[in-house]
């Protein structure tokens, strides 16, 4: 790409972003430690596992992308094939975008980090800023979609970003058969972990057996309900 270019637009990774998008998405690596089976790492299935190639965008790349697009104010740092959570060096890329005026939506399934490692991503996120925990269930069944995944853990990242950080929290929960009659006490569960939104969403990719018989509106009416019924209380 020609330097006149990069005023315009930059390439990065295969994608181009022009200069005035007010949001941009990124996937800062390829590391996951789930197996969920509607995910594209288990769909293309010629990939196998030897031939998977682990890697993270390099720190130098984020800095050079985040000064060439002023006009972009948020950075959603997600995956399609992994979580973001696993780049060796999340907090640099947290300080570079924070340095550029930029606000963060971290989006993870919040797996296997150490307390002192959320604790530390607590203090670093901005109130402007957002972190969502795709979590799709409670202890006795998140795991039947988000494979591998380990709640204790989970639980352990959900109160510390919700009591401890000056973020937004959000915990995104895709409706699922196993999980439709559960979705009250997500939601209960979210208020004890302080966190500020609890988000019911449907899915287009729904594994089979795993189609839900209740209606979206359905569970959020049963949610509004709760929510009633306590403030009569």
């Amino acid at each position: 790409m020609q330097t006149m270019d990069l005023i315009s637009q930059y390439k990065f990774d295969g994608f181009h972003f022009p200069r005035n998008s007010n949001v941009i998405e990124i996937e800062l690596t390829s590391k996951c430690v789930l197996g969920c089976s509607m995910c594209p790492r288990n769909q293309d299935h010629d990939q196998s596992h030897s031939k998977w190639k682990l890697g993270e965008i390099d720190v130098s790349a984020i800095e050079k992308l985040a000064f060439q697009i002023p006009m972009t104010r948020s950075i959603i740092l997600c995956g399609g094939y992994g979580d973001p959570i696993y780049h060796t060096r999340l907090f640099d890329i947290i300080d570079i975008l924070h340095k550029y005026d930029k606000s963060i939506h971290l989006v993870t399934a919040g797996n296997l980090r150490k307390s002192e490692w959320w604790q530390e991503l607590a203090k670093k996120l901005r109130r402007t800023d957002v972190i969502c925990f795709s979590v799709d269930g409670l202890e006795h069944n998140n795991h039947l979609y988000r494979k591998n995944s380990v709640w204790n853990s989970i639980h352990t990242a959900m109160q510390i970003m919700g009591t401890e950080s000056e973020c937004m929290s959000v915990w995104k929960w895709i409706l699922f058969k196993y999980n439709e009659n559960d979705v009250v006490e997500g939601f209960k569960l979210s208020r004890k972990l302080g966190i500020t939104a609890f988000e019911v969403v449907s899915s287009g990719r729904i594994p089979p057996g795993f189609t839900p018989t209740k209606t979206l509106n359905q569970v959020l009416e049963e949610i509004e309900i709760y929510k009633f019924r306590v403030t009569q209380k």
